[in-house]
């Protein structure tokens, strides 16, 4: 359908946009233009002869939308390698309290030796104390991450901008609990091996 600009202007008028400016034509403007073209060799020679233009502007909506693309998957990357090493340092931190806790508890360990407490129990409670801090700590950074998405989700929704939704799931979010409790283990590998060659007549035999 093709219709001339002083009809735009009269529809605008007719709910109460633009009724002073439409007494003065010289104030009245276009101030932006859907072109569709018939070639792709229009589709290369009329954004360039419009930018060539003085205070004229061409956006062409797939090169935006790449360039678009473009910076947001630049901005994905950084945030999976900033989260790479997050989880790098998560699984140092329990190392180095695990290997604490196990010197902390050599007399505890020791006598829990003999008890009767085999060196595999020794090294699987351990292992079970590395699983239960990665667990605990999974729920807590999954329940905090929907918590700020449903915050942002309130602040964007007021602003009338992208809509953000607490409440979705993403699929890849099952991933986190087992790469939390595989990095869990490893970390847990060296603390529970010195607890499995854990020495107990020595332990024993030395004063605290």
């Amino acid at each position: 359908m093709l219709t001339d600009l002083a009809s735009v202007w009269d529809a605008h008028a007719a709910h109460g946009h633009g009724e002073a400016a439409h007494d003065d034509e010289a104030s009245l403007e276009v101030s932006m233009v859907l072109v569709r073209y018939r070639s792709p060799l229009a589709a290369v020679m009329l954004p360039r002869w419009v930018n060539a233009q003085p205070g004229l502007q061409a956006s062409v909506p797939a090169l935006e939308t790449a360039r678009l693309l473009s910076m947001v998957g630049v901005g994905v990357d950084v945030l999976r390698g900033f989260g790479g090493v997050l989880l790098l340092a998560a699984a140092l931190s329990v190392l180095v309290a695990l290997l604490h806790a196990v010197r902390e508890r050599q007399g505890d360990l020791a006598m829990l030796r003999m008890l009767g407490a085999t060196p595999r129990r020794v090294a699987a409670l351990i292992a079970m104390e590395a699983l239960m801090l990665a667990g605990l700590a999974t729920l807590l950074a999954l329940g905090l991450a929907h918590a700020l998405a449903v915050g942002l989700g309130a602040v964007l929704a007021q602003q009338q901008s992208v809509r953000i939704s607490g409440a979705w799931v993403s699929g890849w979010e099952a991933l986190v609990p087992a790469l939390a409790l595989g990095l869990a283990l490893i970390a847990a590998a060296w603390p529970a091996w010195r607890g499995y060659r854990l020495d107990v007549t020595e332990l024993l035999q030395t004063p605290r």
